[in-house]
């Protein structure tokens, strides 16, 4: 929110707007006569935690007055999936109009709102901005992905290790370096998923997904290595994750 400006009117309902102080934080320029809410530039990102912002759709509307520029220059646009909104072509705020807010909320797991005279506002705290707010459904999501992988790549290993017994064979790749390749393929996978499908994850999620992965794997190499090869291994394991979650995060915008 912008300080020591002039005070600012609806593009609805011409009524005054300014932002309100809760027990929670400081919401959003909002009016109490219509409910709309006022972004100023960059606060719509913050209060959604984007990654990036989504491509813009536009929409015909007739061109309405900006409540910071006081000029006919918010025009009429929308995100995938969101409710219909106005941007200003000048100072880059957007309004959202009363009841819009709530659609708005659903396009984002970490968009936190507040409710003023019964009306949803969005709230900007330091918490909510940082992004420090966790996704745990996709922490879950990336870490059963990650065990089921580990299971099956065991299970695989295992059957290897039987048909060589049987068969009186040895094969070219031994049971190790399957189990390497089986697990770090199962980090990847996971910290992919989690960084290109979780809504504005932050590198809280991939890390809450590789460290316990990255004690559980060495288990399988207890009795065949050392205790500095368990911990480089342990490291390549985390590291594997967190560089998948940032490709994820590239790849999926």
């Amino acid at each position: 929110m912008t300080k020591n400006s002039p005070p600012m009117t609806c593009p609805r309902c011409h009524d005054p707007i300014a932002p309100v102080d809760t027990d929670e934080g400081v919401t959003l320029e909002f009016c109490r006569g219509c409910g709309g809410v006022w972004f100023d530039a960059d606060e719509l990102g913050i209060f959604m935690s984007w990654k990036a912002e989504p491509p813009r759709q536009e929409r015909s509307a007739e061109p309405t007055d900006c409540p910071r520029c006081r000029r006919p220059t918010l025009a009429g646009f929308q995100y995938p999936d969101g409710p219909p909104l106005d941007g200003c072509t000048v100072c880059g705020g957007v309004w959202c109009d009363g009841g819009e807010v709530a659609a708005l909320k659903q396009c984002s797991p970490r968009a936190r709102t507040v409710l003023v005279d019964g009306a949803e506002v969005p709230l900007l705290t330091t918490e909510g901005a940082s992004g420090v707010v966790i996704d745990w459904r996709w922490v879950f999501i990336g870490a059963g992905l990650m065990v089921a992988m580990l299971g099956l790549s065991s299970i695989v290993i295992n059957l290897w290790i039987a048909s060589d017994a049987v068969m009186e064979s040895r094969r070219p790749i031994g049971a190790d370096t399957l189990m390497l390749v089986g697990g770090a393929m199962s980090f990847a996978i996971s910290g992919f998923l989690v960084g290109w499908r979780s809504s504005a994850y932050t590198l809280w999620e991939p890390a809450l997904v590789a460290i316990p992965s990255a004690m559980v794997f060495p288990l399988f190499f207890v009795q065949h290595v050392t205790t500095i090869e368990l911990l480089l291994v342990s490291l390549g394991a985390f590291v594997v994750t967190m560089l998948s979650a940032v490709a994820g995060e590239r790849i999926g915008g």
